[in-house]
């Protein structure tokens, strides 16, 4: 699957699009194909290097829309680790918990779900 990758950290210049294997979820992960993700205020700083936790190389991508593999159920989803000690949605696929994800709202298309958390630029991933 095709995904963001920080390698090193530093300005967004250093994010670099690479083919990495599709992730297998554990027995308390759902995987989720990702149809949209948006940028986070955090994002940004961890690329930086902002975010001690943070274990390279890395996929980012905190705030996310997209459907269950298993179920076909849209949902959208922010925050927790991921992005910073597992990866992100900034790719393909992401794995996220289960108690993570939330339903899509009916009135909003993909793009306005990834934008639910505190994004402040949409860009569609698919």
């Amino acid at each position: 699957m095709l995904a963001v990758r920080i390698e090193k950290f530093g300005p967004p210049s250093e994010l670099q699009l690479r083919e990495i294997p599709q992730p297998k979820p554990g027995p308390d992960e759902v995987l989720v194909r990702v149809h949209a993700a948006a940028i986070n205020p955090s994002d940004v700083k961890n690329v930086a290097g902002k975010f001690h936790q943070t274990i390279l190389p890395r996929t980012p991508g905190r705030d996310f829309s997209g459907v269950v593999e298993e179920t076909g159920q849209q949902i959208w989803s922010t925050g927790g680790e991921i992005g910073f000690t597992q990866d992100g949605a900034h790719a393909e696929y992401v794995l996220i918990h289960k108690g993570a994800i939330r339903p899509k709202p009916a009135a909003l298309n993909m793009e306005q779900a990834a934008a639910i958390g505190t994004p402040f630029s949409l860009h569609g991933v698919a």
